[in-house]
């Protein structure tokens, strides 16, 4: 009885779900401007007055921001800004105790994977060492210990899952906690890292984050799965959510969009996970179920609303990497391409005063003066929809744009063989989605039954009463002086007052 009275709330759920896994990624009528109709010189010129606006505005210009750079060089294949990105790379240092969060290491493998500088990878490498101290291995769970950490880490999961591939929010030796967005952080910089040398140690270790994010955070279930969990033997046994009990948010939003990102550098028939799931699969339901389920990107407009109207800088840029990596199936293209147009025509029409080239962080307006953490935020969301119009163009040789699916060829083959293949389909997804329903009520009766905020192991009071709270968004602002911020040891602070909160590197 009690499923069937939770169906009365989760019905219109499912059907919404079941229709749009089966609809071979139709895209909405209710999203607003899914062409992108500005030439590819009129996107560019838009570009680069954002980027100078930084350099003649901007303070502490941070790795995110000559990563963005790096990363129009390679959708425009230009060099414009090879100069400027390689100098900072050359010139910067990892000092996780003083300067430096960890997303340092993917700005710079970003860079990399453009320009091939050895300055760049050795950076990313060097984080990536550093983190990999606090990501759980198999042969911790095996030994039942990690050696940064002064309590057991080999508890079993429901499903038998272990904590292997899981990166912690905090480098205290006693905080147990891991965190969603560091594992799909890390496992990014990972497959980058695979990508970039063909070392077998980084696939695996790829290998195991991506396993722990579809294992046990549910990365690509309903919502985008759970934050954080405990890896403490005596706390929250079944694995479940510790942070928030509600599905969707922008924590969820954020490891969202690093997972596809790296998802888009590993190869397509790569296997991971207690269901052996290929990334080719996993780019397909990460992308459906994060558009259709997570309330931070599903309004009906279609444009990124994290909260306030605040745009996403993680998930453009993880769906730009995709876009940029898949050729099949077109119809997916399509569906990226047209979202991404959509963040675009929202930053260019409603973010920002004409002519300005200052942009906010809402997308969806009103207008605020320059800071840098929102320019730059917009800049990843202007020039990962921008490489739609570069891709047609070159293509095709034609600026016209239909959100990318003029730019893959299409014959009838795939069609009639989607038709059949998409029948049985969905009857196994309505399936699927029917246990993930059944699954998450019972985590968040479990959660409501034996978790609430004020018993969560060493979860911090500010972010407890945030909806923001991540190591890759940062923010810039001046007037960062309260005294609350906390350290969480990886040489960033957050700061818990306002709406949303500030975070500054120490």
């Amino acid at each position: 009885m009690y499923y069937l009275i939770g169906c009365f709330h989760w019905c219109p759920l499912l059907l919404f779900i079941s229709c749009t896994l089966a609809a071979d990624y139709v895209i909405p009528s209710t999203w607003n401007g899914t062409n992108i109709t500005a030439s590819s010189e009129d996107c560019q010129s838009t570009i680069s007055a954002a980027i100078q606006q930084e350099f003649t505005n901007g303070t502490s210009l941070d790795a995110n921001f000559y990563s963005i750079m790096a990363v129009y060089d390679l959708y425009s294949n230009t060099t414009v800004y090879k100069n400027q990105v390689t100098t900072y790379f050359k010139t910067t240092t990892f000092n996780p105790q003083s300067t430096d969060s960890i997303d340092l290491g993917t700005d710079a493998i970003r860079a990399y994977q453009v320009y091939r500088d050895p300055a760049m990878i050795s950076l990313a490498t060097e984080v990536w060492a550093y983190v990999r101290n606090y990501t759980i291995s198999p042969a911790d769970v095996a030994a039942g210990s990690i050696a940064t950490k002064s309590f057991n880490v080999g508890k079993i999961c429901p499903g038998g899952a272990t904590l292997a591939g899981g990166t912690f929010w905090s480098t205290n030796e006693s905080e147990t906690t891991l965190y969603g967005g560091n594992t799909a952080l890390f496992f990014t910089l990972s497959a980058y890292l695979s990508q970039a040398t063909n070392n077998a140690t980084y696939l695996d270790a790829a290998k195991d984050s991506g396993g722990f994010m579809i294992d046990i955070m549910d990365a690509a279930g309903v919502g985008n799965g759970q934050a954080a969990i405990s890896a403490s033997n005596s706390a929250n046994t079944t694995c479940t959510n510790i942070w928030s009990p509600t599905p969707g948010g922008d924590w969820l939003i954020d490891q969202a969009g690093y997972f596809m990102e790296g998802l888009a550098a590993l190869p397509g028939d790569t296997i991971f996970g207690r269901q052996n799931s290929t990334v080719d699969s996993l780019r397909s339901s990460l992308v459906n179920v994060t558009l259709a389920t997570n309330p931070m990107c599903n309004a009906p407009n279609g444009i990124i609303n994290a909260g306030g109207g605040v745009g996403n800088s993680q998930l453009v840029q993880g769906l730009g990497a995709l876009y940029r990596a898949i050729r099949e199936p077109s119809d997916l293209s399509a569906y990226i391409g047209s979202f991404l147009s959509v963040q675009y025509n929202a930053i260019v029409a409603a973010a920002t005063i004409p002519g300005s080239h200052i942009y906010a962080g809402s997308w969806i307006g009103p207008t605020t003066p320059y800071d840098t953490s929102n320019q730059t935020q917009a800049l990843f969301g202007l020039v990962n929809a921008a490489q739609v119009i570069f891709a047609s163009e070159s293509s095709n040789g034609t600026s016209t744009n239909s959100g990318g699916n003029n730019t893959r060829p299409t014959s009838l083959a795939g069609p009639i063989a989607g038709g059949i293949a998409g029948g049985v389909a969905f009857l196994s997804m309505v399936g699927i989605v029917l246990f993930i329903i059944i699954k998450r009520q019972r985590q968040l009766t479990s959660v409501s039954q034996t978790h609430s905020l004020s018993n969560v192991n060493s979860y911090p009071t500010h972010a407890r009463n945030s909806s923001r709270f991540t190591l890759s968004r940062r923010s810039f602002s001046s007037d960062l002086t309260s005294a609350d911020g906390m350290d969480n040891g990886y040489g960033f602070k957050e700061y818990g007052s306002g709406s949303p909160p500030k975070y500054t590197l120490m």
